[in-house]
């Protein structure tokens, strides 16, 4: 099931038909607005306002909708969909029990918007990338227990020097591959914050996803580009830095 957001209506498309299941009535969705959550079957957008709403392609009207005390911009959920994670335009994280409701922690994570959140593929850790150029590392675990204890990040990367608009766990082990303002795609460990790859591009990457296999990089532009990067056709090498150009124009 595919669902695409837009002003106005967002539809969910049956991916083997390609035929349009349910069309929904949305305000404006942010650009990480949208989670798909295991638990109930449904997609979560967030939309304008701080209204929340779950849609399920078997509903004409939402499964549900909450409000929040501010508007969500970015969210992730975990795997057995019954935590989901929000971040805010004021820098803030908030951690909910999807099956209950409940608001487990509300951290202020960062100085400036919280642009896109990420989960580890063993579901230990979570990173959040923001506009105040820093990305931070924390246990899931300590996110979603119960209880009033603060909760800190386990580590810090502090390699972009402007907004991170993008990041995303690689798919085996603890690597993390971020996108910037400043143009550079950046691969760091998140358990320790160190960086181990620069790729320099020629334009703002605002979307970074990896390939089964962590093989290859697709980067999505400001302008409407798309870079696929191959992390090991240089592995001889033994470069720390790569510097690539658009290789597809999307109109």
């Amino acid at each position: 099931m595919l669902f695409v957001a837009s002003e106005g209506k967002s539809r969910l498309i049956d991916l083997e038909t390609k035929a349009v299941q349910r069309t929904c009535a949305t305000t404006h969705i942010e650009r990480r607005g949208l989670t798909y959550c295991a638990s109930l079957k449904t997609v979560i957008a967030h939309q304008a306002r701080g209204c929340t709403s779950f849609f399920s392609p078997h509903t004409q009207q939402p499964v549900q909708r909450s409000f929040t005390m501010e508007p969500i911009m970015c969210s992730a959920c975990t795997a057995d969909g019954v935590f989901l994670i929000g971040g805010t335009a004021e820098g803030n994280i908030y951690v909910w029990n999807i099956l209950t409701g409940q608001l487990y922690h509300l951290v202020r994570a960062h100085r400036r918007c919280v642009t896109e959140i990420t989960i580890s593929s063993d579901q230990s850790l979570l990173v959040t990338a923001s506009e105040d150029s820093v990305c931070k590392t924390w246990s899931l675990v300590s996110l979603v227990a119960r209880g009033s204890k603060t909760v800190a990040p386990c580590s810090f990367f502090h390699g972009h020097t402007l907004t991170v608009n993008t990041c995303s766990f690689m798919e085996s082990g603890f690597m993390v591959v971020t996108g910037s303002a400043d143009r550079t795609c950046r691969i760091f460990n998140a358990l320790t914050g160190q960086q181990q790859l620069v790729i320099t591009l020629d334009d703002a990457p605002t979307t970074v996803r990896p390939s089964p296999g962590d093989e290859m990089l697709l980067i999505g532009s400001a302008k409407g580009s798309l870079f696929f990067v191959d992390l090991y056709g240089n592995a001889s090498e033994k470069n720390s830095q790569l510097v690539c150009k658009g290789v597809m124009k999307v109109l």
